[in-house]
């Protein structure tokens, strides 16, 4: 009797161990600095220079809504994105000025794997720089990987590739998809953040 309890209760610690295993990994592919999906395709200074990017839109947006929470602020990031869309606007509440100084401050690597630098007009004839997701580099073999698992980035980089840009039919797509993204995890939160910075960066913005 005695023996059955002890094989009982180091069965039942043996499951907890797994259990509590599964968790713990689960939990650190959330981080962008033990992502499989990430560092398995790019380099550790790229991984390093992705990582300032996540930073910069996290903190550009919770100053934006004036919240310490993560989660709160991307929530009211997400509902004040849902009102503009019923007036054809998209959130624009990032310095582009800053914006660019980041985007400047990457290595050289890092902005070819994952943009592409193409020209466009605006209305009084003026030439400007305007950024494209590389459908070739780095990041759309992860959106790929991210896809594997989540059928929203599959869809998102097939139509990438498709149109060689980020179509408005993609524009709200991370709004009306945002209730199936886990905030708490880098790789979803830096996918938004790429979105947005290339939609702010060629004048889509609110602002």
């Amino acid at each position: 009797m005695g023996n059955r309890f002890k094989m009982k209760k180091t069965i039942i610690i043996f499951f907890l161990i797994i259990a509590v295993s599964c968790i713990t990994n689960d939990s650190n592919q959330k981080s962008l600095k033990n992502s499989e999906a990430l560092n398995k395709i790019f380099s550790k200074e790229e991984v390093s220079d992705l990582h300032k990017v996540l930073t910069f839109f996290d903190t550009q947006i919770m100053d934006s809504f004036k919240s310490e929470s993560l989660n709160e602020s991307y929530g009211m990031f997400n509902l004040r994105d849902l009102e503009l869309k019923k007036e054809g606007l998209i959130f624009g509440d990032i310095p582009l000025l800053e914006q660019k100084k980041i985007i400047s401050s990457l290595g050289e690597s890092t902005f070819n794997e994952v943009w592409l630098l193409g020209k466009s007009f605006r209305e009084n004839g003026e030439e400007v720089s305007i950024l494209f997701i590389n459908p070739d580099g780095k990041y759309a073999n992860y959106l790929e990987e991210l896809g594997v698992r989540n059928g929203f980035f599959k869809n998102y980089i097939k139509i990438v590739k498709e149109t060689g840009d980020i179509p408005p039919i993609l524009f709200y797509s991370i709004t009306d998809n945002y209730k199936d993204f886990d905030i708490s995890d880098e790789n979803i939160r830096l996918v938004i953040a790429i979105h947005y910075l290339i939609l702010n960066d060629n004048g889509h913005g609110s602002n």
